[in-house]
């Protein structure tokens, strides 16, 4: 009961979401050789959760208490404590970016979080019939691909590889798997709740098409840079592991739909970038 109950305010409060990032970042930086000091960590950490909550606050009152998603629901009912805090860490968050991060990382940072802004009043107010400028999904993949990798591309001199740009590539379609996991799982909650979703754009037949083709696609992509370009097995092996676990996650649906599954599974499988660190 008590486990349950910490692992409901771990989800609610993406504390697993804000720990796959860290992982990421973990990943990423060692793929382009570099050590990032504690503070890139620390933003990048506090970054990725206002933005999970600004998400959830904004959907909380979209549906007013009555989602068919407990965490908005949550963030409806103590929607007042939950901004006190929110202010008082972009506040925090504001402070560290100014006196701990480079002048270099800030100005990159500020294209990811325009992005965010856009996708933010996208995702609530965009109601037009064309479909295919806000596919949500994307948006999610690349802002995540570009928050991680950017600060390690930039400590590295902005030089990339060949191998170190095909392995973001494929990191990028394992991110968007990810997302197009949950769409493909919760569409018929947002459906109820009137939430976008390439699912609900396009059908679950196309959704699923594009989740198989971007793991199955990530997974080649390693396997080449490995046989071909002499990638680290330590490197590769993670986003083989992850994408090939995601897929059996997309075939098998009644079984990972149960208790939600498919949610805890997926973003736990992040945790394997730390692979990079025992070899």
């Amino acid at each position: 009961m008590v486990f349950s109950r910490i692992y409901f305010f771990i989800r609610v409060f993406s504390i697993d979401i804000v720990a796959g990032v860290l992982a990421s970042l973990v990943f990423a930086s060692s793929v382009m050789n570099v050590s990032l000091p504690r503070s890139h960590y620390t933003v990048l950490g506090l970054v990725v959760w206002l933005i999970y909550i600004a998400d959830h606050l904004m959907d909380g009152a979209k549906t007013r208490g009555k989602s068919t998603s407990e965490t908005h629901n949550f963030f409806n009912s103590y929607k007042i404590p939950i901004i006190l805090i929110f202010l008082l860490v972009v506040i925090f968050t504001f402070r560290l970016i100014l006196y701990r991060l480079e002048l270099n990382i800030i100005e990159f940072g500020i294209a990811p979080g325009f992005a965010v802004m856009i996708y933010l009043l996208l995702n609530r107010y965009y109601e037009k019939e064309s479909k295919w400028f806000f596919i949500k999904e994307l948006w999610i993949a690349v802002i995540y691909t570009l928050a991680v990798w950017g600060g390690p591309v930039i400590y590295a001199g902005d030089i990339i590889s060949p191998v170190q740009f095909i392995q973001i590539a494929a990191f990028g379609l394992v991110i968007l798997g990810n997302v197009l996991i949950y769409s493909i799982y919760e569409r018929e909650a947002d459906e109820i709740d009137g939430n976008r979703s390439i699912v609900i754009n396009f059908g679950l037949k196309y959704a699923m098409n594009m989740a198989v083709y971007s793991l199955t696609l990530s997974i080649l992509i390693a396997l080449t840079a490995y046989i071909f370009l002499g990638a680290k097995l330590n490197h590769v092996l993670p986003l083989i592991l992850i994408s090939a676990s995601m897929l059996i996650i997309l075939m098998f649906p009644r079984i990972f739909a149960y208790r939600k599954l498919y949610g805890v599974i997926s973003d736990f499988l992040l945790l394997l970038f730390l692979l990079v660190l025992l070899w």
